[in-house]
């Protein structure tokens, strides 16, 4: 169970910090250790918790909605008032597998203990559309619905995108239909 805790410094002091992202009076930040706190106009720690992860990559932002980043293929959503754990999207295919089934109609990870994932280097949320973009390591890109937070489902996969990416942003163009994104 992920808890938000009171503030002790001393706990977050020389942090290596992957993500900071603003909103009204506070700074939430996000360490590569998967400490998340929140900072209040003051620059006190508000609050802090520990996201459970081995590695953080970043840290975005979208309406009342905090999304971190993570090795293993882990996203993770919090509520930004009250660091309440929303979801965690599923992983996405194993490293190796993503274009192995031709005409594959869904993306299913394999659920083995010892498959790897590529890292989620990169996120946003379309708020409007309740869709979510992520960008991995091995150059994989999806795009997830999350109209039904307990069904969330892979709308559209792009499985091998030709250079690296290291960030991507939602196009203020799009459409309700359409989310346009730049990578």
């Amino acid at each position: 169970m992920m808890e938000n805790q009171a503030a002790d410094l001393s706990k977050i002091e020389a942090r290596d910090f992957v993500g900071i992202v603003c909103r009204l009076n506070n700074v939430y930040t996000l360490s590569s250790d998967g400490k998340l706190c929140v900072f209040n106009e003051n620059r006190k720690v508000e609050k802090w918790m520990n996201i459970k992860i081995k590695k953080a990559f970043g840290l975005s932002i979208s309406g009342h909605n905090l999304l971190c980043n993570c090795s293993d293929g882990v996203v993770r959503l919090f509520h930004t008032d009250t660091l309440e754990h929303i979801l965690t999207l599923p992983k996405p295919p194993t490293l190796g597998s993503a274009n192995q089934t031709v005409g594959m109609k869904k993306v299913k990870p394999a659920s083995s203990k010892e498959s790897k994932y590529a890292d989620c280097i990169a996120v946003e949320m379309d708020e409007s559309k309740d869709r979510v973009i992520s960008v991995y390591s091995d150059r994989m890109i999806l795009i997830w619905d999350l109209s039904n937070k307990e069904k969330v489902k892979v709308m559209r996969a792009f499985l091998g995108h030709n250079g690296p990416i290291y960030d991507l942003d939602i196009l203020s163009d799009s459409t309700v239909e359409i989310t346009k994104f730049a990578t």
